[in-house]
């Protein structure tokens, strides 16, 4: 199944129907949530928010979406493998703002509620994504990787090393893996 939200998403459309489709899947096995979302990010006070159309930096829960919001959903309905993609300024800011030990425990805390699981950023620290023309440099990688690969399935690893070998040179932009 697959659920596509693109041009002007607002928060209570999104929060709405993902709300009404974690409902529907908690009674289904889950093998596999795929996440990808590209657009604008922001972190403040150790939380990164997913900034959707309507957004107001004085309402900023009710007008974004909160990752740890998506994190408890997604654990709401025990999938074997989880992958999120975050394609946003900011995204791997709050898994690393703490130094090594608090990424460690962050992913270890996370983790544990799957069997496996990949989280890609598309920045760190104080770092924006850029975008060239209509699409941004990382979803533009990610895809390359996907339409150029002569293998019969692509691990996500491949994924993540053709990301990483295209951003090698960037000091601007270094994508997050974990």
């Amino acid at each position: 199944e697959i659920k596509v939200f693109s041009g002007n998403v607002n928060s209570s459309a999104i929060k709405s129907e993902l709300s009404k489709n974690f409902e529907i899947w908690k009674s289904n096995d889950v093998d596999e949530i795929f996440l990808y979302f590209s657009g604008h990010g922001s972190f403040f006070n150790d939380e990164f928010y997913y900034i959707l159309s309507n957004f107001d930096e004085n309402q900023r829960r009710q007008t974004s979406l909160q990752n740890s919001e998506i994190d408890r959903m997604i654990k709401s309905v025990k999938p074997k493998m989880v992958t999120k993609v975050i394609d946003a300024c900011q995204s791997g800011v709050s898994y690393i703002k703490g130094g090594t030990n608090f990424l460690e425990k962050y992913y270890s805390k996370t983790a544990d509620n799957f069997e496996k699981c990949y989280f890609l950023h598309s920045s760190m620290t104080s770092q924006y994504s850029y975008q060239d023309k209509n699409i941004s440099a990382f979803t533009k990688s990610f895809l390359q990787s996907i339409s150029t690969s002569v293998k019969p399935t692509i691990r996500y690893k491949d994924i993540i090393d053709y990301i990483s070998d295209t951003f090698e040179n960037s000091a601007e932009q270094t994508p997050f893996f974990i």
